[in-house]
């Protein structure tokens, strides 16, 4: 599951069985071998976070910047490479603590301040 919740919504309602079932395995099954034929990017750590020029980067231009692997079948022959993800704000941007903007665990992290939005362009 993610985040201790499971991704399965009918878990713990008596609705199936999962203990016995094999649903779990032809799920996961699934999705791997749908995500497989796709590229993706491994992020690899950040190099500056400055998005909306909140910091806490200050002076290295707006965004955030990652430093990135394309990976997955699909990458044909850029698979494998290093790809720099720029993210910009291109609206009013609202972080409830832009410390937390970056990486998180293996994943790229943007904060937002609860009940807000912010429109971004990633090339």
């Amino acid at each position: 599951g993610i985040s201790g919740h499971s991704v399965f919504p009918w878990e713990g309602t008596g609705a199936i069985d999962t203990s016995t079932s094999s649903l779990r395995g032809e799920v996961t099954q699934l999705e791997s071998d749908r995500c497989a034929k796709y590229p993706y990017l491994k992020f690899i750590k950040t190099e500056y976070s400055n998005l909306a020029n909140r910091g806490p980067d200050r002076g290295r231009g707006e965004g955030i910047v990652y430093r990135t692997l394309d990976l997955g079948g699909g990458a044909g022959d850029e698979y494998g490479k290093e790809v720099l993800l720029v993210i910009n704000a291109t609206s009013a941007y609202f972080p409830f603590a832009t410390r937390l903007n970056g990486m998180s665990g293996k994943y790229g992290s943007i904060n937002l301040r609860a009940g807000s939005s912010v429109d971004l362009r990633m090339r």
